[in-house]
């Protein structure tokens, strides 16, 4: 008998023991899966602008009131009342949105844009 403990072949993910001059020697296999582990998240935010109904928009900017210079008490405080009015008519109106997508990591260094090329050549010529 050989020794092992276990199904043959092994399984990923299982346990054996076997037996090795005299020792008994028990591990578990627990596999490194490159495809599961080679992409990261991350989180992009954007903001639909072509989706944005314009002639609403329009009518609260012009309810908003920034267009009436007797509000302003000097040019610091146009700009930020300007600046903070248009802030806010834009979240309402065109709401940042924040989505987590996988981002591949580079797979192996050496496969190159060269032989990608040559890759995609080949299966051309093997669809002739």
């Amino acid at each position: 008998s050989s020794g092992i403990n276990a199904e043959w072949p092994l399984r990923l993910g299982s346990s054996f023991t076997c037996k090795l001059s005299h020792f008994f020697v028990r591990s578990h296999i627990s596999p490194f899966s490159p495809s599961q582990n080679s992409s990261t998240s991350k989180f992009l935010t954007y903001r639909k602008f072509d989706e944005v109904d314009v002639a609403s928009f329009r009518s609260d900017l012009i309810d908003s009131g920034i267009s009436d210079c007797s509000n302003f008490l000097n040019i610091d405080h146009a700009v930020g009342l300007f600046d903070t009015t248009l802030s806010n008519l834009i979240d309402t109106h065109c709401p940042v949105i924040r989505r987590n997508v996988k981002v591949k990591e580079p797979g192996a260094i050496w496969f190159d844009q060269d032989l990608r090329d040559m890759r995609a050549r080949r299966r051309a010529l093997e669809r002739l």
